[in-house]
């Protein structure tokens, strides 16, 4: 090899280069220096993205595992409502039911009671009419009563005058006997 210190080598067996393509190979290396630079920009870029990509994913973890948390508590508290709300229904539809069968209950007391009113008014309607019989028989009783007490009276009287009369008529009668 030569010892040359002013010319570059680019392998120990080449030739020694010229300034040209020792610029040109500068420029590349200064190139491939700005790329690599930029690569490892990129990769420190992504690696903090990575880093930020596996913070989120993390919070989103945790995130996830309390909206989960909240879903069964939700689903909890819907199937506890659910069967409540069945059993209120339950309990509901039984009290409608009785409520029902009272109310029946209460239609066949008032369907019998007006039945039993009704006829109670025939009988009184027929005791009304019995009375209106026996008020007019009444009526007529007491007019035919007045009636013989008047006649009673002018028999008293005609009996009176009679009397007088036969009395009259006896001490006349005795009179001319005597």
């Amino acid at each position: 090899m030569p010892s040359d210190s002013s010319k570059i080598y680019l392998f120990q067996e080449d030739e020694p280069l010229s300034i040209h393509a020792a610029n040109s190979l500068l420029k590349e290396a200064h190139v491939l220096r700005e790329l690599t630079l930029a690569r490892e920009n990129r990769n420190f870029a992504l690696e903090q993205k990575l880093e930020k990509k596996d913070v989120l994913k993390d919070v989103l973890e945790k995130e996830i595992g309390v909206l989960i948390y909240e879903i069964e508590k939700l689903s909890e508290r819907f199937r506890d409502t659910t069967e409540n709300f069945l059993k209120e229904k339950k309990s509901l539809e039984g009290k409608l039911l009785a409520e029902e069968n009272k109310q029946i209950m209460i239609s066949k007391d008032l369907e019998n009671k007006k039945n039993e009113l009704q006829e109670r008014l025939k009988e009184s309607s027929e005791l009304i009419q019995q009375i209106e019989k026996n008020f007019s028989a009444s009526v007529l009783l007491e007019r035919e009563k007045t009636r013989l007490e008047g006649l009673l009276v002018d028999k008293d009287n005609n009996a009176g005058q009679l009397n007088k009369k036969l009395g009259n008529t006896s001490v006349f009668l005795l009179g001319i006997w005597l």
